[in-house]
């Protein structure tokens, strides 16, 4: 029988020297009758007939096959072509068509260690080879192979019916309905799926993420892991639970994780899944995590992440579950996401990220060969390793030779060098000059170019406002004329190239690929075509700064296209219009600040001002107004210095202070004295900030501004609190509140900041009833209906002097009365400092809160919110909160009876302490020492 004339049922994988084996079961199977058929159609290549083109003829055959079988021995695990060409094919028909795949064990061989054997059922079910069996038994077990191959053809048998029984008990709850299937099946992928096989047995880590651009096969992989998972009952997981940021809905951007919490916490038996905040829901979750071992898989995590500043997590609650859980974790969380989670950055020990963009040559033989590229199995690893096996290189080369008459591997060699580095894109890029010569002038150049406009998935009306009449000449004159009913021939070609991604769930409305494409194509544009470059981008800024349904946009995702009008405005060189009329006016709403004192959105803040800079972050555009460049400089200070890059954010706030004094605008360069004052108090350059005080008192008494002596006071005074002058303090925060009181009587405190800082001081010097009396006013004042408004930090810092004060008085009445309400005021107080986004006050809530719990008897709570504050400020170089936290650390090691830990603690803390003149502390040193001795 020729392969042209089988029906193809069932195709045998086989090595000849097992020719015997083969012959006797295909004979079985002749004589079975599944179903109404008549017998089963079985395929090997002795089917072949006369003047066929064998190699065709075998491709054919496991094209049309509905089963195969692989007849396992050393010999055909040794087998180049068995191995090499048809197992990938017909895993590959697994995953794309469900296609039965059945391993027999012929003989005795190291099947176990061929991963993607170990994904397959095996028969016989012991794992016994046919040739070690009797006679009688030997026949009787290919009956019951030949039965199951039987129904499994008819659709009477279930595939997996014959899975041999787990050694792990099954967990209590599954859900995992919500996870891709992607229709594909996993090639040379081996040392990443044992890699999540060992951190989830050894508990290596607490939070993993698999990270590469679409099409690389993270959704596949983490599914492939899975099934594995699922045969062995989840290898001891109690829950598990996974949930595709991809399939929450249909039409619109994912933009929260409200749904997949909500679903989450109802899963792992929270009562009321809406309660409480979002920083709360997700520490809650978190908790139920802990409870027991639980393997938690996010898929697609990019729809949440920032598209402005790279790889930062949008959502509060989501970033709350995954720093908590990277924290302390008994079980796994596996993430996949097109881009680095940065949240996963401060906790290196406890997480790891794996890039999947580099292939195995397996790997990259297999993707070629499956593309029916033609050659040896060297000539196709040759050829990926032209290309540095790297993943988008190859497929894009796979899509390359198959237009190629003959397809050949070695055509790869034609394909022209690019002088340019590996580290950027070499050989990926070498592919797209490729495809950009064979496509020449013609709309497919010329889409991508628009393409390369974008830094992000591009939007159908973006595209459409550059492609709009009049052409721009050298980007559109091919694209404007085009018939709207050519525009799905347009993309079916480059998707079927590889250069567009195939539509997204999450964003069916846009146009994606991969950012190495977006890059070519747009460094290549600008250089070809820079006035056509300029003027698509200037079509991109009107488009961008009309999409808002507001004009003055109320939350950061109805903020978004804002930003990006910024951006595509500054390439466009439209600097000044940028900054003022979109920057200026409607992010920040004028002096109101908006987008950072009500929104918290320092990171989106930071990379739209970067755009207005020739050299961050010291040098604006020279199209910059004098008065908004110098503006521009104290902007840039501060969200560098709340985005956590505050030795960076000196330069520049050194900068708008002189400037500002140069220009005679004593007002706005003593605010960014005090700026500059708080940067170098957290870095505690303790010296450093009392020379600017002093600067601060020279603008003060030169200024007309009536808040400007006050602010010169307490600015002062916070510093002299530091170095341990508490009297001195006490004095001139008593005269700045003296001289507000006498502007403002309805208003008899100092409030905000200031007023923080004042009861702080007012509780260390031991008066914790004029402490709590203080912040209970700070409240009253901050809902009196004549203030105006109350920025979030504001609020967030009067909930946490209240939140210190119950507690100091609860430690002096020996008493835990008050613990619900100061557990109140800890939790509006740390949301809000999460949510108002300065990353170098967040420390000041959680060490208050570690005292707490420490407080209150929860030593585990305590020390998790130490060891965010010594992240923090390790990251920062925050070396007060280092001191604060260790001294804090020494009184919980204390407390546990950890008296060596508590006194080597406690020596780095009194070291760092004396060197940095932090004299705050003294007492609490003393105290210690004291209970130590």
């Amino acid at each position: 029988m020729s392969a042209n004339d089988a029906a193809g049922a069932v195709f045998i994988s086989y090595s000849h020297a097992d020719e015997l084996w083969k012959d006797r079961i295909r004979e079985c199977l002749l004589k079975a009758t599944p179903g109404e058929s008549p017998q089963i159609d079985v395929w090997d290549d002795r089917d072949i007939g006369g003047g066929e083109q064998w190699y065709d003829a075998i491709l054919d055959a496991m094209d049309r096959a509905r089963l195969a079988l692989l007849l396992l021995s050393e010999d055909f695990l040794n087998s180049a072509f068995a191995r090499g060409e048809e197992v990938p094919f017909l895993l590959n028909a697994r995953g794309q068509k469900r296609m039965p795949v059945i391993p027999i064990l012929l003989h005795p061989c190291a099947w176990e260690k061929k991963r993607w054997l170990r994904e397959l059922q095996l028969l016989p079910r012991d794992n016994k080879p046919l040739s070690r069996m009797p006679r009688e038994r030997c026949d009787a077990e290919i009956a019951r192979i030949v039965d199951y191959v039987a129904g499994l053809l008819s659709g009477t048998v279930a595939p997996s019916h014959l899975a041999a029984a787990p050694k792990w008990a099954t967990p209590d709850e599954v859900d995992i309905d919500r996870l891709p299937v992607t229709g594909a099946e996993l090639f040379g992928r081996d040392a990443e799926l044992d890699w999540l096989d060992d951190c989830w047995e050894q508990e290596s880590h607490n939070v993993v993420s698999l990270v590469a651009c679409g099409g690389a096969g993270k959704s596949t992989l983490v599914r492939s892991w899975v099934e594995s998972l699922e045969r062995d009952h989840y290898r001891g997981a109690r829950k598990v639970f996974a949930w595709s940021f991809y399939s929450q809905g249909s039409g619109k951007r994912v933009t929260s994780s409200d749904l997949f919490i909500e679903t989450a916490l109802r899963f792992f038996g929270d009562p009321d899944p809406a309660k409480g905040t979002a920083w709360a829901r997700g520490e809650r979750l978190a908790g139920l995590l802990r409870e027991e071992r639980t393997l938690l898989l996010l898929d697609g995590l990019e729809p949440l992440q920032s598209p402005i500043e790279s790889g930062r997590i949008m959502d509060p609650a989501l970033t709350t579950l995954v720093q908590e859980l990277a924290q302390e974790n008994p079980g796994l969380c596996v993430m996949t996401s097109r881009e680095s989670v940065a949240e996963l950055r401060d906790h290196p020990g406890a997480t790891a990220e794996r890039n999947l963009e580099e292939l195995s040559a397996e790997s990259a033989r297999a993707l070629l060969r499956i593309a029916r590229v033609s050659g040896s199995n060297a000539e196709l690893e040759a050829a990926a390793a032209m290309f540095g096996n790297h993943a988008l290189a190859v497929s894009l080369l796979a899509r390359f030779l198959r237009d190629v008459p003959g397809h050949p591997a070695s055509a790869a060699a034609d394909i022209p060098e690019l002088a340019i580095a590996d580290e950027v894109g070499r050989h990926p890029r070498r592919l797209m000059a490729a495809f950009a010569a064979r496509f020449g002038d013609g709309p497919e150049l010329a889409l991508l170019r628009v393409l390369g406009l974008f830094d992000r998935p591009a939007e159908w009306s973006a595209v459409a406002a550059v492609c709009a009449a009049p052409a721009i000449p050298g980007l559109t004159e091919s694209l404007v004329p085009s018939a709207e009913s050519n525009w799905p021939a347009l993309l079916a070609r480059l998707r079927a190239c590889g250069l567009l991604a195939p539509e997204a769930v999450h964003l069916p409305a846009a146009l994606d690929t991969h950012p190495l494409v977006r890059e070519h194509f747009g460094e290549e544009f600008e250089t070809r075509f820079a006035g056509a470059w300029r003027e698509a981008h200037g079509r991109l800024f009107d488009h961008y700064r009309q999409l808002p349904d507001k004009e003055y946009p109320d939350t950061l995702q109805e903020m978004i296209p804002l930003y990006r009008a910024v951006a595509h405005g500054c390439k466009a060189g439209r600097h000044q219009q940028a900054y003022s009329d979109v920057h200026f006016r409607r992010i920040r709403r004028g002096n109101e600040y908006f987008s950072v004192d009500s929104l918290g959105a320092w990171g989106e803040q930071l990379a739209s001002l970067s755009h207005f800079f020739e050299r961050a972050w010291d040098q604006p555009v020279a199209s910059l107004s004098e008065a908004d460049a110098t503006v521009l400089l104290d902007e840039a200070a501060n969200a560098l210095r709340a985005t956590g890059r505050l030795r960076a954010a000196v330069q520049p706030c050194e900068a708008s202070v002189e400037r500002f004094a140069q220009k005679g605008r004593r007002d706005f360069a003593l605010i960014s004295a005090g700026n500059l004052r708080g940067l170098l108090t957290v870095l505690g350059e303790l010296g450093q900030a009392r020379e600017i005080c002093a600067r601060m008192a020279e603008l003060a008494a030169k200024s007309n501004d009536p808040d400007a002596r006050a602010d010169a006071l307490t600015n002062l005074a916070e510093v002299q609190h530091l170095c341990g002058e508490a009297d001195r303090a006490r004095a001139n925060y008593e005269a700045a509140e003296a001289d507000r009181r006498r502007r403002e009587p309805r208003i008899p405190i100092l409030t905000a900041f200031p007023g923080y800082a004042f009861c702080e001081l007012v509780l260390d010097l031991g008066d914790h009833q004029q402490g709590l009396a203080r912040a209970k006013q700070m409240l009253e004042l901050a809902s009196a209906p004549w203030i105006v408004r109350v920025s979030v930090f504001d609020l967030a810092l009067t909930h946490l002097a209240c939140a210190r004060a119950l507690l100091q008085t609860m430690r002096a009445l020996t008493t835990r009365d008050l613990a619900d309400e100061t557990a109140h005021h800890l939790q509006v107080a740390v949301d809000g400092l999460r949510q108002a986004g300065k990353l170098d006050d967040i420390p000041r809530g959680l060490l208050v809160r570690a005292a707490f719990h420490a407080y209150m008897g929860a030593s585990e709570k305590a020390r998790r919110d130490l060891d965010e504050t010594l992240t923090i400020a390790g990251r920062l170089g925050a070396r007060l909160y280092e001191v604060d936290a260790r001294l804090e650390y020494a009184r919980l090691y204390l407390a546990g009876g950890e008296t060596a830990r508590a006194l080597d603690t406690l020596a780095r803390a009194r070291g760092s302490l004396e060197k940095l003149g932090y004299h705050r502390r003294d007492a609490d040193v003393a105290e210690l020492v004291q209970a130590l001795d």
